[in-house]
């Protein structure tokens, strides 16, 4: 059965520092010995030592690791390599995966904003958000009512 995140939440939940040294582990074929099993994945990655690390299946953030920050219950790289094995089948990334949500951001600002006689950054994450949502057609608005009390 596979995860319930997709590359994406994963991208979108980690910083790119991290992500950018989950990409080494993952495409270093670092993540080694990968097994499923029934509430979630198993592996060794190979970085300073080998660790031996269990994520779940519905919370790539849930987990256990043998290093450092995994021991006091904190997500370490070496979660996320294997949460992007269990969510990518252990294929290939493309480039278009690869790219960490702060460049997809400076992408979106350089889109946004091309044409126009000074360069503005997005000012706050909602001005972010808007825009890329403005760009998905395939979704519609949600209008939310308020709830009245009697």
């Amino acid at each position: 059965m596979p995860p319930k995140y997709t590359l994406e939440k994963i991208k979108f939940g980690t910083g790119a520092p991290t992500f950018e040294k989950v990409l080494e582990l993952y495409e270093g074929g670092k993540v080694t010995k990968f097994r499923e099993e029934l509430n979630g994945y198993f592996a060794v990655v190979a970085g300073t030592h080998e660790y031996n690390v269990y994520v779940e299946k519905s919370h790539y953030d849930r987990g256990d690791c043998d290093c450092y920050l995994g021991q006091h219950e904190t997500l370490c790289k070496h979660m996320v390599a294997v949460a992007i094995y269990a969510a990518m089948g252990g294929k290939e990334l493309s480039n278009e995966d690869k790219q960490t949500i702060a460049k997809l951001f400076l992408k979106l600002n350089a889109d946004y904003y091309a044409g126009l006689s000074s360069a503005v950054m997005f000012r706050t994450v909602g001005d972010y958000l808007r825009y890329a949502l403005s760009k998905i057609t395939f979704l519609k608005p949600i209008y939310i009512l308020p709830i009245k009390s009697f």
